[in-house]
């Protein structure tokens, strides 16, 4: 029982801001310690089995994302979340730890979609928008080029595996109390006079690592959008045929409900749209 206790005390040392907020009269006080040690516990696994990141010529960072077996879905969310079913990850991958930024999409296209349209920060802190799944395809074809790895988009399966980081609650860091230290939606921003994209990294990071994986701008994924199967899968891909690619994530002007980890949407692949964006993966292999 000590040997427990010793492991928790040390976990929730290696999560700052955890257990304690900054309040605004410079006091700190405990918050939710139950949604902490989640986070706390599941750091604490990940440091265990940690492996180097990696940082590319223009800057992406991307962490490992070991191979595991998790939960996908949700029974308390929309008809597309359900059957919850068994899911494995039989490959670990590296996930960029934030959205593609707009310094990074234009170091690689040399162009900003975004420019003149409206609600958007100009900032190249800010996330890439404006960007439809095709002119994704593109974007990564080019990186590849430009570098000794393969880029792509994370499929659907990836993304929720990394976004829940071992959690099993409604999102990573618990089931909601502490949303403004992690998530930019729609109270945050849009109800606050702030009616765009925030700079990616400003909010805390889930257990593993990756920022911003609950709002600020929607993520196309490589599937297309379909219904989730009854039994256990592997790897899987989505369906071979269908108009629509999934979008997961919320977005700055999203509700709280739609930035869950389960929560999912989808576009037509041409789409362009404000709070429309992505990250990348990479494998080991290069």
């Amino acid at each position: 029982m000590k040997k427990i206790i010793v492991i928790l005390v040390m976990a929730l040392a290696l999560v700052p801001g955890a257990v304690f907020c900054e309040q605004a009269n410079g006091i700190k006080q405990a918050e939710d310690l139950n949604s902490s040690t989640i986070i706390a516990l599941n750091l604490f696994s990940q440091k265990k089995n940690k492996i180097n990141p990696i940082v590319n010529t223009i800057g992406m960072r991307f962490n490992y994302i070991k191979l595991g077996t998790f939960q996908m879905g949700s029974s308390r969310g929309s008809i597309d979340e359900v059957p919850v079913h068994e899911v494995t990850i039989s490959k670990g991958f590296y996930m960029q730890i934030s959205k593609v930024t707009k310094l990074q999409w234009y170091s690689v296209m040399k162009d900003s979609p975004w420019v003149d349209e409206d609600n958007v920060m100009e900032s190249p802190r800010s996330p890439a928008e404006f960007v439809s799944w095709e002119d994704v395809q593109i974007f990564i074809g080019k990186l590849n080029q430009l570098t000794s790895r393969k880029y792509r988009l994370p499929t659907e399966a990836e993304w929720e595996y990394a976004c829940r980081a071992g959690s099993t609650t409604g999102y990573s860091f618990g089931n909601g109390k502490n949303i403004n230290r992690y998530v930019w939606y729609d109270k945050n921003t849009y109800y606050d006079g702030k009616k765009y994209a925030q700079l990616v990294g400003h909010k805390e990071p889930n257990a593993w690592g990756l920022y911003d994986m609950h709002g600020n701008v929607w993520e196309w994924c490589q599937d297309r959008f379909g219904g989730y199967s009854l039994e256990p899968v592997t790897d899987p891909k989505g369906p071979a045929l269908g108009h629509y690619r999934v979008l997961r994530s919320g977005s700055w002007d999203s509700p709280a409900d739609h930035c869950r980890s389960g929560y999912r949407s989808n576009a037509l692949p041409d789409k362009r749209i404000t709070g429309h964006g992505f990250r990348l993966v990479t494998e080991n292999d290069k």
